[in-house]
């Protein structure tokens, strides 16, 4: 059982992380290309217009795979209430690498976004 519960708050750090930053460029995205904070990428940081446009389009995917992930990483884990740790342990490996992916595959729309709109 402790085994499960830190495995899943592990595995809920990702999905947080997403739907925090979601929010977070939503709510109050950084008004200037800044080094620390925001969705730096070269095509977002081309010009000012470019900057903001990418600052709400990520918060927006960010914020649905966030949400997507918190209820995928639950139910996941779900089916191995009560398994042996090594089951709980794979389910756990499993579920980190796909958020993993899914975190950097959550950039491709927002890049394919500011190509299409801003054609760079």
């Amino acid at each position: 059982m402790k085994f499960w519960l830190l495995v899943l708050l592990l595995n809920l750090l990702i999905p947080m992380a997403m739907l925090s930053g979601g929010v977070l460029y939503l709510v109050k995205p950084p008004q200037r290309t800044v080094w620390m904070y925001g969705y730096r990428t070269k095509r977002s940081m081309a010009s000012q217009e470019t900057w903001e446009f990418a600052q709400k389009h990520c918060g927006k995917i960010y914020c649905r795979f966030g949400i997507g992930m918190l209820v995928g990483t639950v139910v996941s884990l779900l089916f191995v209430w009560g398994k042996n740790r090594e089951a709980v342990g794979l389910t756990g490996t499993v579920i980190g690498t796909v958020e993993g992916l899914l975190m950097l595959y959550a950039l491709l729309p927002t890049e394919r976004a500011l190509k299409q709109r801003f054609g760079i």
